[in-house]
């Protein structure tokens, strides 16, 4: 199983629910660039309320949902979706990561939308859904036994080590990244936009962090910097 970002993966279909004619004119028009992602339909609230049962809205991989209506989002609403993305303004922020438990939302997108930002979450999230759905795959690495859905490597001598999900997110591209980039190598810029959503040419030294962190349970040797990036000392997937 491949979870990785490539011009032949399927297309998924992305559900916006905004009164706000213009942010979904906007979006329809910076997602019709991008074949692996469908703006497939467009409701205001009421009417996706009304209508919560037809195709669109059961078929959608993923809901964004525009908060600007002043409408709250109940639970039931969201139904079996599990990636669901508020469109949200900068003085609601504070309230949803103080309360992360209550949350309605899978993730949140402050305004002004960066469509760099959303993208970036939205394949995030569709590779972590791919992931889970995947059950208990495991990856060879190095001498280690990779299973992103425990999150945790396992030794030959069957020591586990425990893995954060940013971590298993790293780990998941720059495996899959052995079949699409070359040599295997990928950007500082592409791991902080992919894993973070990240813009290229902020300044922050997360991703250094973590690459250092990972480093000290899987070893330098396993994880390589490279001109222009890193990559993994493994063989490619095929």
């Amino acid at each position: 199983m491949k979870i990785v970002y490539d011009k032949n993966m399927q297309t998924h279909s992305i559900l916006l629910i905004s009164d706000n004619q213009i942010l979904a004119d906007l979006l329809a028009a910076q997602f019709s660039a991008h074949t692996e992602m469908n703006l497939v339909h467009i409701m205001s609230f009421n009417k996706a309320a009304a209508k919560a049962d037809d195709t669109p809205y059961k078929t959608a991989d993923a809901i964004l949902f525009d908060t600007a209506n002043g409408t709250l989002l109940s639970p039931s609403f969201i139904g079996a979706h599990d990636i669901c993305i508020g469109i949200i303004d900068s003085d609601e922020e504070e309230a949803y990561l103080a309360s992360p438990d209550n949350m309605p939302f899978t993730d949140i997108i402050v305004r002004p939308v960066r469509f760099g930002v959303l993208l970036a979450r939205l394949r995030l999230a569709l590779r972590r859904r791919e992931a889970k759905a995947g059950g208990d795959i495991v990856h060879k690495l190095g001498a280690y036994a990779f299973r992103p859905h425990a999150k945790t490597l396992e030794a030959e001598a069957g020591q586990k080590i425990k893995l954060t999900e940013k971590e298993v997110d790293i780990l998941q591209f720059l495996l899959a990244a052995q079949s699409t980039y070359p040599d295997g190598v990928v950007s500082r810029a592409t791991l902080l936009n992919e894993v973070w959503g990240y813009q290229e040419g902020i300044s922050t030294h997360t991703l250094e962090t973590h690459i250092y962190r990972l480093r000290l349970k899987i070893g330098a040797e396993l994880l390589m910097t490279q001109a222009g990036g890193y990559r993994l000392n493994v063989l490619p997937i095929k």
